[in-house]
């Protein structure tokens, strides 16, 4: 009879945004608890599918936030969709509500308003993303959990952060 606790692992998938002519860095995340990847998984394909029904936007369309929400590109098939600022936001809204609502999955959001540019605008990003995993390594440490990150981006210029993180607890 094994005394080992069920492991408990989480998935997480990050992204960054902001622009040095912002001034903004930015990372927001996705997070499920392995238990519930194929609720969670589900949740997300019938959510693609309503959108599509209610405002043609293919379920393959990849949706990036900063994009969508700004009016740039053409997702749906109904050009008063895409025409309309104020209702891609509303959707935006409506799909970030229904993630927060989704039993197991958290979306989060870490960002910081710099001045720098060029390798010094670099340096704020590789330490807001330095930050942001040490923040999750440690909220995981401290529930004694597992976790499997995914970043979607790669910098430029020689750092050799991994894409992919694991922490074990043991």
């Amino acid at each position: 009879m094994s005394t080992r606790s069920p492991l408990r692992f989480r998935l997480f998938y990050v992204d960054d945004s902001g622009s040095p002519q912002s001034g903004i860095v930015v990372y927001s995340w996705l997070e499920c608890d392995a238990t519930a990847w194929r609720a969670g998984l589900q949740s997300w394909l019938d959510l693609r599918q309503q959108l599509h029904t209610q405002h043609g936007i293919p379920p393959d369309y990849p949706i990036h936030a900063a994009p969508f929400a700004a009016g740039r590109g053409r997702p749906s098939s109904d050009p008063t969709v895409n025409q309309d600022r104020r209702r891609r936001h509303h959707i935006m809204r409506a799909m970030l509500a229904h993630l927060a609502a989704t039993d197991g999955v958290h979306i989060g959001t870490v960002y910081r308003r710099t001045t720098a540019r060029r390798d010094a605008y670099a340096a704020h990003r590789i330490d807001v993303y330095q930050r942001l995993v040490a923040s999750l390594d440690t909220r995981l440490a401290r529930h004694h959990e597992h976790g499997l990150g995914r970043v979607s981006w790669i910098f430029d210029g020689g750092w050799d952060r991994p894409l992919l993180w694991l922490v074990v607890m043991i």
